[in-house]
């Protein structure tokens, strides 16, 4: 995996890193991947392709899928995760591609023993109105106004959502990704075409559990700073594809 340093994210990154809505303070990250294969890429593939033929070779089937791979739940087949069978090259690369772009987006974690039953694929559709409904609120409009339009603009810039696998990580509740937090969302828009990943990662806590709020983590952002005037300031262009400019309104919304 390669982060992709792209322009139209850099902005967005500037309010999610720290937002301050009141009573709750969200932090996140939207970043781009490619999916080119580097060292440790390669290096994880072979440490699951042996967990599977270990696991093979120890159930004396050849058949049977790598449950130490998926063993959350049960599966209708043995050979059945949330991201396909799970012995197949093409299931262990998408699942390579998603744990790196993990490894590489939290680098002080370390995610190689994540499984395949830690992700679950999501509809684009469920994703957009979750994203919109916790995260880009009209408590973020308020304060920010234009920054719906420009986070959308960016994820559609970089991988077209509509052309995109949407998968969801859901780490387990006594992560430290997930502890005290009021929500967490970790989705991957996966544009093979491009052969490109974009992950939105986003937790929000309750304010009263922050009390070190500014100065914590990644730079505080004052959400009255110069940076939030510029959304209100700007004026977007919306040739981008997928965006359309709702009747009466300055929002913009997908169209799927």
């Amino acid at each position: 995996m390669k982060f992709l340093d792209l322009p139209e994210m850099r902005h967005v990154n500037a309010v999610l890193s720290q937002a301050d809505l009141g009573d709750v303070v969200v932090e996140g990250a939207l970043e781009a991947y490619s999916c080119k294969a580097v060292k440790d890429d390669h290096k994880l593939m072979s440490k699951k392709q042996a967990e599977v033929a270990q696991l093979k070779k120890s159930m004396g089937s050849p058949k049977l899928s790598p449950v130490i791979l998926c063993t959350k739940a049960a599966s209708p087949t043995a050979m059945e995760s949330p991201l396909g069978p799970i012995d197949t090259s093409a299931t262990l690369k998408l699942l390579v591609n998603l744990i790196s772009t993990l490894n590489n987006s939290f680098p002080d974690y370390e995610f190689s023993d994540v499984e395949a039953n830690d992700f679950k694929q999501e509809s684009i559709s469920s994703v957009v109105d979750t994203i919109d409904h916790l995260l880009l609120n009209a408590s973020l409009e308020k304060k920010c106004p234009g920054f719906r339009a420009r986070f959308w603009k960016a994820v559609d810039k970089a991988v077209v959502p509509s052309q995109c696998e949407v998968y969801q990580y859901i780490p387990c509740d006594d992560s430290d990704l997930c502890v005290g937090k009021l929500w967490t969302m970790f989705y991957f828009f996966y544009n093979r075409r491009k052969s490109r990943i974009v992950l939105l990662a986003c937790t929000a806590m309750n304010k009263m559990r922050t009390p070190q709020f500014h100065g914590v983590g990644m730079a505080s952002v004052d959400m009255d700073s110069d940076v939030y005037d510029d959304f209100a300031d700007e004026e977007f262009s919306l040739a981008s594809p997928g965006m359309q400019l709702d009747d009466g309104s300055k929002d913009v919304y997908m169209v799927y």
